[in-house]
């Protein structure tokens, strides 16, 4: 079981600029590859990335967030610039193009609310992404209680084996006179969770993963960098390691914020 330390600081370093360092150290489980239930595993992970955004910002709204898993080891969280679902879905092409990533957890803020059994079918139906956000802005119905706000994290490997997680929760913003905390459906009085797992199962999000994990990785193919690597006696666990920071760079350049592991922060270390 390998170690993975999230030692962050707020300098820009190698061409990325990490974040707020919250000094979390947390396992990576060989077995994630092998059963989409090791979700559960990163839920703390997941749980702390939505406290920083709670503590730091106004509405403690999440950016889309993917964290990047490679052999059983996560290398980085990366984080869009704003809630566009589209930049979070970016984010994890290029984590399977250029980091050869193995498997994904992509993150959304989303909503959830109450849905009678009767109405669960024409719910499934009808719904659109957006449309509980909507309801929201111009009918109030978070304000109303009518719907909750809640996280979904996406769980992909490269088997196209997956896994979703609804992590619910009560939060107005610093000025909406209510206590971030988090809840089940059981709190909310919804009986809900089976049709709102099976709802976020299908649509853009998990049809854009699995498309992006069906997909060899790009950097597979340009044979110049193994050439280069060959000519200067890089071995192949060097060549990753330079490899994955020049992507961290690209990320940096497109506006995304990268958490990356410990290793990352140092010098090469051969390991």
């Amino acid at each position: 079981m390998a170690e993975v330390s999230q030692s962050l600081t707020s300098a820009t370093f190698f061409g990325f600029t990490a974040t707020k360092s919250w000094g979390k150290v947390f396992r990576a489980n060989p077995k994630l590859l092998e059963n989409p239930m090791a979700l559960s595993e990163w839920l703390d992970v997941i749980q702390e990335q939505k406290k920083m955004w709670v503590e730091s910002t106004e509405r403690g709204d999440m950016y889309p967030t993917v964290m990047v898993f490679r052999d059983g080891e996560c290398l980085c969280i990366v984080t869009a610039s704003d809630m566009d679902r589209d930049k979070g879905l970016h984010a994890a092409h290029i984590a399977r193009s250029g980091l050869r990533a193995d498997a994904l957890i992509a993150i959304f803020d989303s909503h959830v609310k109450s849905i009678p059994p009767e109405e669960a079918d024409s719910f499934l139906e009808n719904y659109r992404h957006g449309d509980l956000q909507k309801a929201c802005d111009e009918e109030g119905a978070c304000e109303l209680g009518q719907i909750s706000d809640c996280l979904t994290c996406h769980w992909i490997n490269d088997k196209l084996e997956s896994h979703l997680k609804i992590l619910p929760y009560a939060y107005h913003g610093k000025n909406g006179g209510i206590p971030f905390k988090w809840q089940e459906f059981a709190d909310l009085k919804l009986d809900s969770e089976k049709v709102f797992t099976e709802a976020f199962s299908q649509g853009v999000i998990p049809e854009a993963l699995h498309e992006i994990m069906s997909a060899k990785p790009k950097i597979d193919e340009i044979p110049l960098l193994g050439e280069i690597a060959g000519n200067i006696g890089l071995s192949a666990s060097k060549k990753r390691w330079h490899e994955d920071r020049a992507i961290f760079q690209v990320f940096d350049s497109l506006g995304f914020v990268v958490q990356a592991a410990k290793k990352y922060m140092e010098p090469y270390s051969g390991e």
